[in-house]
């Protein structure tokens, strides 16, 4: 496999990432979405919990501390909250499948590497 030199022997462009200080990190369980009528990719990336209810009864102790739930109105077991829309082309699609793809060989390698340690480990 070539190392990221050989890989740049021919003319390059170099990119700043840039931050902004509202910058937030999502926390994703799962997307929706499809193709649009003008043919983008559309992804609604979503996190799900379970339901908070609507309205929560609970009965009044004499000292007027809160006693125990006698009743709550819910009209969902989960909700799933929209994090991100996000619309891009096929191309770009592609470059998202490639960088995950690489990501998740990554992760494959680690996980073998800790295991191979784990495994070493346990033979002392």
């Amino acid at each position: 496999m070539k190392n990221e030199k050989d890989q740049l022997k021919g003319e390059t462009v170099s990119f700043k990432y840039i931050f902004p200080s509202d910058l937030k990190e999502l926390h994703v369980n799962g997307a929706f979405g499809g193709v649009a009528p003008d043919g983008m990719i559309h992804m609604a990336l979503y996190s799900e919990r379970q339901a908070i209810p609507n309205v929560e009864k609970r009965l009044m102790n004499p000292d007027k501390t809160l006693g125990d739930q006698k009743e709550e109105e819910k009209k969902y077991e989960y909700v799933r909250i929209v994090q991100a829309s996000l619309v891009f082309n096929d191309k770009v699609a592609t470059s998202f499948i490639n960088w995950l793809d690489g990501r998740i060989k990554d992760l494959e390698q680690l996980r073998e590497q800790i295991a191979k340690i784990a495994a070493k480990k346990g033979e002392k």
